[in-house]
């Protein structure tokens, strides 16, 4: 796998706030991101461009829920092996539960520890030259 795919992720929140620190965190540990602010927007990226090394996404978003893109992933020829992370402000047990049983890797509710999260994305998609 090479470095510019091991590098890239999709983060995927409505909440502009949201996006905007969680893509300023990735930056500074050397990620190339991607913003969609919402289910739409992300199924037509993923139906036309090349897999990410890993999701990071709500599930709660307008035109799509994070249901259903977990599935458009998983059944994707090529995005099927990409790591989700589910982070959402959605903390109800058959919810969380039924992310893992559509496909997602990982789940964190919101709020969320800045640290934690870097340490659960770096887990499914370490970023290239980053040392902990």
């Amino acid at each position: 796998m090479n470095d510019a795919y091991r590098s890239t992720a999709l983060i995927v929140d409505e909440d502009d706030h949201v996006a905007a620190l969680l893509e300023f965190m990735l930056l500074r540990d050397g990620y190339i991101t991607t913003r969609c602010a919402d289910g739409g927007e992300a199924s037509r990226f993923i139906a036309s461009n090349p897999p990410v090394a890993v999701v990071i996404q709500e599930l709660v978003l307008p035109y799509r829920d994070g249901f259903e893109l977990i599935a458009q992933i998983r059944h994707s020829e090529t995005w099927r092996d990409v790591p989700i992370l589910v982070l959402s402000s959605r903390n109800v047990e058959d919810e969380i539960v039924r992310a893992f049983e559509e496909g997602a890797n990982d789940y964190v509710s919101k709020p969320y520890s800045p640290r934690e999260l870097i340490a659960r994305i770096e887990r499914l998609a370490p970023a290239p030259g980053v040392t902990r």
